[in-house]
């Protein structure tokens, strides 16, 4: 961990102070940053190893920040922790919905947020990209890699926009319900618990539960309209994506 570089968003200067000096102890470098629109500025031009932004912001809600993180190329993958005064479980959900990886609420116990800190860097470090078959690197107008697409018969994924493309027509996903469907979409036929999707389809270790893993493909199916049969059920065991269907 030591030498990984964090980025801290936050308008209140004494938790920018407590936070910092306590990551800074832990062996992190740190940058902090009271007004949103310079914190995304300096983690688009130099992405940092994670970022911990909070949700009640000047100018731009935690939420708009994880959202544009999630929607850029270059920070679409990078380890977000969100902290808030908020504390309601539909707060919750909303950041998760838009891609925050963790959730803490004010007050927190510092070592509850260098242990999550860890965690995500850690989990981060060990990601390593499943060879999909029927994924393929298609190139732009310039000869420059374009995007990687997952292509099952009239189903598009684009993980590069996290555009979902059905019939030729763009499904309208939340950053949750794309996370699911592209893995289930990777690894056509295999099948996935609950708790395999939680880990590896969201990476929300912490709060997701597996009624919530059901919601989401209640949601799915609904979206996917007639093609619903894609997202297979496999009693008492989990679901999986069903290539022969559709």
């Amino acid at each position: 961990m030591l030498g990984k570089r964090i980025i801290l968003i936050d308008d209140e200067p004494d938790i920018c102070e407590v936070v910092k000096f306590n990551l800074l102890k832990d062996g992190f470098e740190v940058q902090t940053f009271e007004k949103p629109k310079e914190g995304l500025n300096s983690i688009f031009s130099n992405p940092p190893d994670l970022v911990i932004t909070d949700w009640l912001l000047p100018e731009i809600e935690g939420l708009e920040v994880c959202r544009r993180i999630r929607l850029n190329s270059q920070t679409k993958d990078l380890p977000v922790i969100m902290i808030s005064c908020k504390n309601a479980e539909s707060d919750l959900v909303s950041a998760l919905e838009v891609g925050a990886d963790d959730y803490l609420s004010k007050p927190f116990r510092m070592p509850e947020l260098l242990a999550r800190v860890r965690k995500r860097l850690i989990k981060k470090d060990s990601i390593s990209i499943n060879n999909v078959t029927e994924s393929h690197l298609h190139q732009g107008k310039n000869g420059s890699p374009a995007a990687t697409l997952i292509k099952l018969k009239d189903l598009i994924i684009n993980r590069e926009n996290f555009e979902v493309r059905l019939n030729g027509e763009i499904i309208d996903f939340t950053y949750s319900e794309f996370k699911l469907i592209e893995l289930l979409a990777s690894n056509p036929n295999r099948v996935f618990g609950r708790t395999q999707l939680i880990e590896n389809g969201f990476g929300f270790d912490y709060y997701v539960s597996e009624r919530s893993v059901d919601v989401r493909i209640v949601n799915l199916r609904k979206k996917l309209g007639k093609n619903k049969n894609l997202i297979e059920t496999v009693r008492s065991v989990g679901y999986r994506f069903n290539s022969k269907a559709g």
